[in-house]
């Protein structure tokens, strides 16, 4: 934490911080007009929530306190300094020079007036206010900060007062902490499956039912999409995810898992006589804790192609679900990375419905389109991302030491043996922690990899077990056969 209090009236008194822990970094007086102190202390559990100061003498003061974290808690000031500043409305910093790379800057800049600051170019702005008081008693401050990545000159630091008058400007850069935490995780992901699907419509009725997809198993998680004209009212055992409006038309989205013993079919209940379709997909491997990652919905333009919100998923791996809605007799065309489950309409007064589905590769953002012909319609287009069952099989922590340039660190780490089967994936996960500014990266030209893999069933089956992986990691691995 640094703690900078400016004050003003005179400068033969003290100024002392009332909890332990305060190293001063420097203080500056310009004249008995107005003064500049601050400090540096690394926060401790049981700190208090205030932290105060006492002055030897009536003054009249201004304080911050700001905390930045990855800063090296032994010796946190690289460099520093402070001047004194005539009367202006720039007032500049002194330049420093760091002594090594990813030093933040941070500045302090006051003047004897009631005044709003720019900051200095390149620089954030964390602070700009006064204490709007009278005549010899005014101040305003301005603090700042910046990343500067190579060692070398600051330069200085200029911030712009719309009241000139007299100042002081102070500078001081952070170490970053001496250590960079790494954690590597290795696991293997189960991407969810397809099951099957059913549909059903329903025309000048009160209640949509649905039978049970088939196959259906326990833990199976089901999602189903209802498009209708009219409210609906969410059955028992259903978890309602979200419903997404376009005119008199409505499409709403839930979420089931399978028990041990499911009812054959499924009922929704419209709140007035009305029309509707609606279509259930099951999926196995699916975290059935957590199923649902992440979900949206929106209206469509008018059009025949119609495109879901962008999603933005938070690992590889899920089922992208997606569910499109038109009131016009038209039937579909899936999205070119999908495949389609469900195409269903009604007859006379027409809902027609879309459902399909596709696993992610990556994470991130991902929309997808479908068209519907021949009818140009306004619509309605969802899209829900599943969940893989995540399995953690064995994790390792490391540290790099300051400064953070290009070093190869190996440790390694045994797991559990695993299982694979057709379409698993072997995903190793590595963290560097916040505090870092590093980057990393896998030279396998350097350290090769200590990762076997054995295959133990027979011929034309697929199944893995995972022995004692180690980092750096590469793959070497056999297989036995059977005449």
């Amino acid at each position: 934490m640094i703690y900078t209090i400016t004050f003003t009236d005179g400068t033969g008194f003290t100024v002392t911080p009332q909890t332990a822990g305060w190293t001063l970094i420097r203080r500056t007086d310009n004249g008995t007009t107005i003064g500049l102190v601050s400090y540096w202390k690394v926060y401790q559990a049981g700190d208090p929530a205030t932290f105060n100061v006492t002055f030897s003498a009536q003054t009249r003061c201004l304080g911050v306190l700001a905390t930045y974290s990855g800063v090296d808690g032994t010796t946190p000031i690289d460099v520093e300094n402070g001047q004194t500043t005539a009367s202006a409305t720039t007032h500049a910093t002194p330049s420093v020079t760091t002594t090594g790379a990813n030093r933040l800057v941070v500045t302090t800049h006051i003047v004897h007036s009631v005044a709003t600051w720019t900051a200095p170019a390149g620089m954030t702005e964390r602070v700009d206010f006064s204490n709007n008081g009278s005549g010899q008693a005014v101040e305003s401050m301005e603090f700042n900060d910046v990343l500067q990545a190579s060692a070398g000159a600051t330069g200085a630091k200029t911030a712009t007062a719309t009241v000139g008058d007299v100042g002081i400007t102070q500078i001081t850069t952070l170490r970053p902490a001496s250590t960079c935490g790494i954690t590597a995780t290795l696991k293997q992901v189960t991407p969810p499956k397809y099951r099957s699907s059913s549909s059903a419509t329903v025309l000048s009725g009160t209640t949509l039912t649905i039978n049970k997809p088939a196959n259906l198993a326990q833990n199976d998680v089901m999602v189903a999409a209802i498009a209708a004209n009219q409210v609906l009212v969410t059955p028992a055992g259903w978890t309602f995810i979200g419903q997404y409006l376009s005119g008199t038309l409505r499409t709403n989205l839930y979420r089931r898992t399978a028990t041990s013993s499911e009812a054959a079919s499924y009922s929704w209940t419209l709140n007035a006589t009305g029309y509707g379709a609606g279509a259930i997909s099951a999926y196995h491997d699916v975290d059935t804790t957590t199923p649902i990652d992440v979900f949206n919905g929106a209206a469509t333009a008018s059009g025949t192609s119609h495109t879901t919100p962008t999603l933005t998923t938070t690992r590889s791996d899920e089922m992208m679900v997606a569910s499109f809605s038109i009131g016009v007799d038209d039937t579909w065309a899936p999205p070119a990375a999908m495949t389609e489950r469900v195409d269903v309409v009604t007859t006379t007064t027409f809902v027609a419905l879309e459902q399909a589905d596709a696993v992610s590769t990556s994470y991130g953002p991902t929309s997808f389109t479908a068209t519907a012909s021949p009818t140009a319609s306004v619509g309605i287009a969802t899209l829900i991302g599943l969940r893989p069952v995540v399995t953690t099989l064995g994790s390792m922590n490391t540290s790099v030491s300051a400064p953070f340039g290009p070093a190869l660190v190996t440790n390694t780490f045994s797991t559990a043996a695993a299982t694979f089967v057709d379409g698993d994936r072997l995903q190793l996960e590595v963290q560097a922690n916040g505090d870092c500014n590093a980057s990393l990266s896998y030279d396998g030209a350097t350290a090769a990899s200590k990762l076997s893999v054995a295959m133990i069933v027979s011929e034309g089956l697929v199944g893995l077990l995972l022995l004692a992986p180690a980092l750096p990691l590469a793959v070497r691995w056999w297989k036995r056969r059977r005449l």
